[in-house]
């Protein structure tokens, strides 16, 4: 799953980083372009988005990864302007060379062959494919990922067999429940993902168990038109799944501190209903840049920590003094003189969490919270 969200936050910084003409529509069937075993499907309508208030704030907000998102080898340095995107899946677990297995993308838009070549490593060959040219990368694995530009409208990211299906004509979801999800959201949502996830078995005895390890199928639905409004609905194995589930959602909220994005958590609303779980999100567009500003800072501040603690020295301390704590810290072991390490972790508390809204009268459940270290 979080492979998957990865590709979303991918197609939305490529979204924010494209420019904005209109669609020009090529009278292709996007269902078509879904691998036939899916079992998850992500979209992202940046042609009806990039209009809205939500997607605008994105934009300025996240303008500056545009650089990083043509060095990142995925291809989209090679769109100028973004349509659509269309992800799908053929299972949820990643393969051996760390991308879901059997997945797809389709990218529609306005597309410059000549800075994808420019992009792709020296000695890349392109081999002509089902009617696409498919771009080969000097000692490719053969279930690598590859590019293939089937038109200046139309790129295609995915394994060889993967892309061989789609350009054959045999494309489009066989799971009838799945693809009635997806066009139902795709109707209404600039960016959406459905997925119908396998039951997975739970860790041994004596673990707390893993709320996510139980969802059956899940629609996520993003949309933009005044800001940023997330609804889901996620289908538990049982309903003490459903309900541990709540109980982390909310655990969530209550643990997020403060922040603009810890009172987005405190604000989600959860309603269980059954085996089902709904969670709904609504943030105003000026709340939207207020939080994405606030998490640029903190990551800004997170990295600054970080390299003040691999320099060794105190936070706010200079780099020089940073470089003389390491020195002194090699010359200590190269005496060897023995280092101070953190003391053991204390040991975890058990601790009850009370939910409220059940169709049975509230819950109570109890889980692990981990131990600190001592300073």
């Amino acid at each position: 799953m979080r492979a998957i969200l990865r590709l979303l936050l991918a197609g939305v910084l490529a979204g924010a980083a494209s420019g904005g003409a209109v669609r020009q529509e090529s009278g292709r069937d996007p269902w078509r372009l879904v691998h036939p075993e899916a079992r998850w499907i992500l979209g992202v309508d940046w042609a009806r988005a990039r209009n809205c208030l939500g997607a605008q704030v994105l934009k300025r907000q996240l303008g500056d990864m545009q650089g990083k998102m043509r060095s990142a080898g995925m291809g989209f340095g090679a769109v100028v302007t973004l349509d659509r995107i269309i992800v799908s899946g053929a299972s949820m677990k990643a393969g051996s060379n760390g991308s879901p297995e059997g997945l797809v993308a389709a990218i529609e838009g306005k597309l410059d062959r000549a800075r994808l070549r420019k992009e792709l490593p020296p000695g890349t060959a392109i081999e002509k494919f089902k009617g696409a040219d498919l771009y080969v990368p000097p000692k490719a694995d053969p279930r690598e990922p590859l590019l293939a530009v089937v038109s200046d409208e139309l790129m295609m990211m995915g394994d060889r067999e993967s892309l061989g299906l789609i350009l054959s004509g045999q494309g489009g979801a066989r799971d009838s429940d799945l693809y009635g999800s997806a066009a139902r959201l795709a109707g209404s949502a600039e960016i959406w993902l459905v997925a119908a996830a396998p039951q997975t078995e739970q860790d041994g005895a004596g673990k707390q168990p893993d709320p996510f390890k139980d969802m059956k199928r899940v629609e996520l639905s993003v949309h933009l038109q005044h800001g940023l409004r997330v609804a889901a609905r996620v289908a538990a194995a049982s309903r003490q799944s459903a309900e541990n589930l709540a109980g982390a959602m909310h655990l969530a909220g209550a643990m997020s501190g403060g922040g603009t994005a810890g009172g987005w958590l405190r604000r989600l609303q959860v309603d269980l209903r059954g085996e089902e779980l709904a969670l709904t999100l609504d943030v105003p567009a000026k709340e939207l840049e207020q939080g994405i500003e606030e998490g640029k800072r903190m990551a800004r501040q997170a990295g600054k920590q970080a390299l003040d603690a691999w320099l060794g020295a105190a936070p706010g301390a200079t780099h020089a003094r940073g470089r003389q704590a390491v020195r002194g810290v090699a010359a200590a072991r190269a005496r060897g003189v023995a280092t101070g390490m953190p003391s053991a972790a204390s040991e975890p508390r058990v601790r009850t969490i009370r939910i409220v809204g059940a169709e049975d009268g509230p819950k109570e459940i109890r889980y692990t919270a981990p131990g600190r270290s001592s300073p």
